[in-house]
């Protein structure tokens, strides 16, 4: 059985034993769809996903101690987060506060970048990480609140 059919399997045993918890989806490629707030097509924002698929590939791993992949992939998550800042959003995301969001998770990116290059130890570029992932989330959040208010004066 994949962790994919594990876990909605897992997810429907919940549900039927009447359990109100809160589930993550652990997806085939690592990433936590639920936990995003995104389903498995993507955002509807290419950029964020893009960026998205980089940090999903390096801060998870990263729980587990492997540092290999922001090591290997700090430089391309710095591109991403500079090129997603850059660019123009679609319609329900299109606001100051996200656009300054934005602005920060790209310069925290380059910064977390210049400390993998600088080779940091890993308790400094772990740290890094995990604030940038956080900002990652706030971005995400204020994506929701955007959409919701976009719907609500859009029918």
């Amino acid at each position: 059985m994949s962790v994919k059919h594990f876990a909605l399997a897992a997810g429907a045993a919940l549900l039927l034993a009447g359990s109100t918890t809160a589930m993550t989806f652990t997806l085939q490629d690592g990433h936590h769809a639920e936990e995003h707030g995104e389903k498995k097509k993507g955002s509807g924002w290419k950029e964020r996903d893009d960026f998205h698929e980089v940090m999903g590939g390096t801060f998870h791993p990263s729980e587990e101690g492997d540092l290999k992949p922001i090591r290997a992939r700090a430089r391309e998550l710095a591109e991403k987060a500079a090129v997603w800042s850059k660019s123009k959003p679609p319609k329900q995301f299109d606001s100051p506060t996200i656009k300054a969001t934005l602005a920060k998770l790209a310069a925290e990116s380059q910064a977390l970048a210049d400390r993998v290059a600088a080779n940091a130890g890993d308790e400094e570029i772990k740290k890094s990480l995990a604030a940038l992932h956080d900002r990652f989330h706030e971005v995400v959040g204020q994506c929701k609140e955007s959409s919701d208010a976009h719907k609500k004066a859009h029918p």
